[in-house]
């Protein structure tokens, strides 16, 4: 075999080798999905008789732990007897709706904040009935680990009312909490929380785990061509001893 050719070969292998190399290391790459696990509820309805401001679940180090409040129980007084009027509301601007600020914390074991989200929600006095008895959100702004950087605006878990808690996923094995409070002109009745408080982790898929024997079948495809092109005498001999066997075949059947 001639030297340009096992070049060629040699190359091809090694190519063949990265990219099988590139496809069995990233099939075990997870993914985010737009889904999210319920840990713990409260459920706050009249029926239930609960009153609670918090939620507890255990979770693993590296979950994505995601909170879900939804809007209290209409009644008065109640949280439309505590909004503040239009005007100006840094860093959201100005807000021209009456509006409530929601906070939701979440602890660890140890107490201490893990991230924090303030929440804008707002009530549309003009909206027909009973829309007009509804709040809505308008905006939040997360702080995650105890910083004072602030990211605007929060991620949510698309297609629903999930909020990502920690993006970067829990600090450590053990229980966290969520704490929910709420003010504005004056804070809401303290027997008037949202209706649900929620903990649940983001799922995980694992997408590409089709590109492992993949990768497998292209690694061993090119140490095969490498084995050619290094040791070509090996293949070249095989391939005589098959021409000089069909040769005397030929000439016994002739």
């Amino acid at each position: 075999m001639k030297r340009g050719r096992r070049f060629k070969i040699g190359i091809l292998g090694v190519f063949l080798i990265a990219v099988g190399y590139f496809c069995a290391t990233n099939s075990g790459i997870p993914v985010k999905l737009n889904d999210v696990e319920e840990v713990s509820r409260v459920n706050n309805s009249a029926s239930a008789g609960i009153c609670s401001w918090n939620v507890s679940g255990w979770f693993a180090k590296g979950d994505v732990i995601c909170g879900l409040v939804l809007e209290p129980q209409y009644k008065v007084p109640g949280w439309l007897q505590c909004l503040e009027p239009i005007g100006d509301v840094p860093p959201y601007g100005f807000v021209d709706y009456p509006h409530i600020f929601v906070y939701l914390k979440l602890l660890d074991e140890g107490g201490d904040v893990v991230s924090w989200v303030e929440m804008l929600w707002v009530n549309d006095p003009n909206a027909k009935s009973p829309l007009n008895l509804h709040l809505y959100v308008y905006n939040m702004t997360y702080i995650f680990g105890g910083s004072s950087e602030s990211y605007f605006p929060v991620e949510v878990v698309w297609g629903t009312s999930w909020i990502v808690l920690t993006p970067e996923g829990a600090p450590h094995n053990g229980t966290y909490t969520l704490s929910v409070s709420a003010f504005g002109a004056i804070s809401p009745p303290s027997d008037n929380p949202p209706t649900v408080i929620a903990l649940g982790k983001r799922k995980i898929g694992y997408p590409y785990t089709y590109l492992l024997p993949l990768g497998i079948v292209l690694i061993c495809g090119g140490l095969f061509a490498n084995f050619v092109a290094l040791f070509p005498y090996i293949v070249e001999r095989k391939n005589v001893r098959r021409i000089k066997l069909k040769s005397a075949v030929k000439e016994k059947n002739g």
